[in-house]
């Protein structure tokens, strides 16, 4: 009887709330949330330097940035852009954002002028501390870098560069 007595009032003070920003109250103030475009959460390749500045240095001088493709995004024309540039002995990068479970997370894929293509992942949250590659993990010769925020792997020769089934490109035998 008291639980239904007290519903009238829930009810009541429910819209109460309902009214308050949750804006900073100042401009000094910033939000721990990286907005970008319309979408709140949404975070933009500008927000990347450590995976941008990588993926530049692996593709070379002169590299095309085919872009960046979001959560919400379709890949074509950022993959179709990398793939053209691969077939033209064109240096590319490509940056395709991954949803995480709790961390932020890009793949970003560089192709030299030479013809080696890296698959490059950003991880937010950097790997942990200490942690050891595998000798699985060795032996394809993946490397940390920076503060172990960043994978590298080069694609094995020759290069099977192509679309996956998700739309993003891949030089793996399996599908992302």
């Amino acid at each position: 009887m008291a639980f239904c007595r007290a519903i009238p009032l829930i009810l009541f003070l429910l819209p109460l709330g309902c009214g308050e920003s949750i804006q900073p109250k100042s401009g000094n103030e910033s939000s721990a949330v990286v907005t970008g475009g319309e979408i709140s959460g949404l975070v933009q390749p500008e927000h990347y330097p450590l995976l941008l500045n990588r993926l530049k240095k692996l593709a070379g001088d002169g590299a095309l940035d085919c872009g960046m493709v979001g959560n919400f995004e379709t890949p074509d024309g950022a993959s179709n852009c990398a793939l053209k540039a691969r077939e033209g002995k064109r240096p590319f990068f490509v940056r395709y954002s991954v949803q995480g479970i709790d961390t932020e997370q890009v793949l970003g894929f560089a192709g030299a002028a030479d013809g080696a293509v890296f698959s490059v992942w950003y991880f937010g949250e950097g790997y942990t501390t200490g942690v050891k590659l595998s000798q699985k993990e060795r032996a394809r010769n993946m490397k940390l870098t920076d503060d172990g925020r960043i994978s590298i792997e080069e694609c094995s020769k020759p290069v099977n560069f192509r679309k996956a089934n998700d739309g993003r490109v891949t030089c793996f035998l399996r599908d992302p």
